[in-house]
């Protein structure tokens, strides 16, 4: 089993505007064993700027940049390949993840409920 037990990837392309508020959301959530892997589909706007700006003082985001727009479909593929939780939560780059969402998503996987 991975030491890493939940991955919130999210693909994302020119949302620069939008990813700051998003990763602000989701820190205060962060425990021991949750990531935050972003692919980035090759942006044009400052959304590299933007996440750097956060993983300064958050290693748990990593931010994987690719040259290219594969399309939404490749860009999730490509982001859980870039995971390495046993479990993915997708997350786009314009949501709000609400205070204790994560700790509600860890008890339920503990919980071994399907």
């Amino acid at each position: 089993m991975s030491l890493t037990k939940l991955s919130i990837c999210i693909p994302t392309y020119n949302f620069g505007k939008f990813i700051g508020k998003t990763l602000d959301s989701i820190i205060p959530n962060l425990r021991e064993g949750v990531e935050v892997v972003i692919l980035d589909g090759g942006s044009t706007d400052d959304t590299a700027i933007v996440v750097a700006h956060r993983r300064q003082n958050f290693p748990k985001i990593q931010y994987h940049r690719q040259e290219f727009r594969g399309g939404i479909d490749k860009d999730i593929a490509k982001v859980i390949s870039l995971a390495h939780g046993d479990y993915c939560w997708l997350f786009s780059a314009d949501d709000i993840m609400m205070p204790g969402a994560v700790d509600k998503i860890i008890n339920f996987i503990k919980s071994n409920s399907d």
